[in-house]
């Protein structure tokens, strides 16, 4: 059976689309959540707060840090945007990981910086790579941790070596977007580091595990001086009063996210054990999402939505051979599943193993 043949088998049956392509969580938001929306829904004739203080001080309680060295903004976009501007005030490079997050690149060029990209060694970030890139001109270098798409990590004992590396005068932004899925052990956040360089910043997101994506809203840790300097540059009421609201429930919220945590854990097993079982590759992921390795990523990911099922293909990041999956639920999984062993086994997948192959894409990572 060949891919159209496939594609005619499928067609029609796609109903309700399963996004699996944004890295949302599946879980619906927690009762917390929605009575705290609720309650402030009575109050949106009113501007929120601007400071968003009660958020700063739950956020500063959780991490042990002053309400001063938090900074809130309107999902870690915004915070990323309003980073990028103070660092290339006066142009400059951005030191990034490639393949990355495409939003690292897109908002520094938007303020003028030049982007100097080091491919991942082992599908990890290449810390070292990264420090000996750094050069007069550099601004501002940014990673993910777990890192975007590919949901690897770097080990505490390398962070530490690498902002000893780097000039006072570089701000280093650390996303940790995806950090509450972590379950390796010798994992160890940027925010233990937040004494070791003056220009770090560390970035947390409200969207993926606390469920928030559709309010847009996150918030950085860094040192007191260098919140001043983002706050100084925000709009006035940047984040709106039902965000803070919900924001201020999720973190307190600790059962809801550890039921959200343990469905991660139990989809991401299975859909492993799935890929596991039809021969495809993929990279062990620590976030909710894991990439896999296909024999064209836009065609798969073409003829999956035709079965009603979206992923995010790799080919602007230079894997064309591999999709992005988000872990939904066990149910999600075993649908994406299902639908990847019609499409991705048996002799159209033999055929196209002859045309590509992992290394392939590892030289597009070094182009």
């Amino acid at each position: 059976m060949n891919l159209h043949q496939i594609k005619d088998g499928i067609r029609g049956r796609q109903g309700t689309v399963l996004d699996l392509a944004k890295n949302e969580s599946p879980v619906e938001p927690s009762p917390m959540m929605t009575r705290a929306i609720f309650k402030y829904a009575f109050e949106v004739n009113r501007y929120p707060d601007d400071g968003a203080q009660q958020l700063r001080a739950v956020v500063a309680q959780k991490h042990c840090v002053r309400p001063g060295q938090v900074f809130v903004g309107n999902g870690t976009g915004e915070i990323f945007d309003i980073a990028a501007r103070i660092a290339l005030a006066e142009t400059g490079e951005v030191v990034t990981s490639f393949p990355a997050a495409p939003v690292y690149e897109a908002l520094s060029q938007r303020h003028g910086g030049t982007i100097g990209r080091v491919p991942l060694h082992n599908w990890r970030v290449d810390l070292q790579g990264m420090a000996e890139k750094v050069s007069r001109k550099t601004r501002l270098v940014v990673l993910g941790n777990p890192h975007d798409p590919v949901g690897t990590t770097v080990r505490g004992i390398d962070l530490a070596r690498f902002f000893q590396e780097l000039p006072d005068e570089v701000m280093v932004v650390v996303d940790e977007a995806y950090v509450e899925y972590v379950t390796e052990g010798d994992f160890c956040s940027a925010l233990e580091f937040l004494n070791a360089h003056s220009g770090l910043l560390v970035m947390r997101s409200l969207s993926n595990a606390y469920g928030l994506a559709g309010l847009r809203i996150g918030y950085a840790i860094a040192t007191a001086g260098l919140v001043e300097r983002l706050d100084r540059e925000r709009y006035f009421f940047n984040t709106n009063m039902l965000a803070q609201a919900a924001a201020v429930a999720a973190l307190e919220d600790e059962v809801h996210l550890e039921k959200t945590l343990w469905i991660n854990r139990s989809a991401r097993q299975v859909l492993c054990e799935r890929l596991d079982g039809m021969g495809l590759g993929y990279i062990p992921s620590q976030a909710n999402f894991i990439l896999v390795r296909v024999f064209d990523g836009e065609e798969v990911t073409a003829t999956l939505l035709e079965a009603g099922v979206r992923v995010m293909p790799m080919q602007a990041l230079g894997l064309p051979d591999y999709v992005r999956i988000t872990t939904g639920t066990v149910e999600d999984m075993h649908r994406v599943a299902d639908h990847l062993e019609a499409i991705c086994t048996g002799d159209a997948m033999r055929l196209a193993n002859r045309l590509c192959t992992t290394a392939s894409a590892l030289d597009d990572l070094k182009r």
